[in-house]
């Protein structure tokens, strides 16, 4: 029998990741499983937004601010008698998205990840693959991608 006991959700704040972030939560509830929630900001990302406000951020407000908006994002997207029921780890990494979440699942020895499908294709999709699909290649755990609502829609009327 599947047993679990802490599901990672990374969010990257996309409409794609508040539907993966739902059903994390309703599994976490349905297995009594903590929700480990996470958000990766590349090193890039963190020095553009210090630098874009006057006086510049330090670097441990920016992670601040992540953190709570990731806790917002949860409070915003999972249904208060949901949340009233789960025990919750917010993470805010720098680093590679890929690289932070196979990491994270290793270091809290996570049972299931359950992150959204991103609708790349084309060209940048051959070069660079996404994000999703790295972690599923590396991950030291079953992974579940969720393709948002649209994205079916659209397949099932071709």
């Amino acid at each position: 029998m599947l047993r679990l006991t802490q599901i990672l959700a990374p969010t990257d704040f996309s409409e794609h990741s508040d539907g993966a972030l739902r059903h994390a939560a309703e599994l976490a509830r349905q297995f009594g499983a903590k929700l480990v929630l996470l958000h990766v900001v590349s090193n890039e990302t963190l020095e553009s937004i210090s630098k874009a406000h006057v006086p510049p951020h330090p670097v441990d407000k920016v992670y601040e601010d992540l953190d709570q908006e990731t806790r917002e994002q949860y409070a915003n997207h999972v249904p208060p008698e949901v949340r009233k029921v789960l025990e919750t780890e917010v993470l805010v990494l720098p680093g590679v998205p890929f690289l932070e979440i196979v990491r994270a699942a290793r270091l809290k020895g996570v049972d299931l990840i359950v992150m959204a499908t991103h609708g790349r294709t084309g060209l940048s999709h051959a070069l660079v693959g996404s994000v999703t699909e790295k972690v599923v290649r590396m991950a030291p755990c079953p992974v579940l991608s969720i393709r948002p609502v649209r994205v079916e829609a659209v397949a099932h009327a071709a």
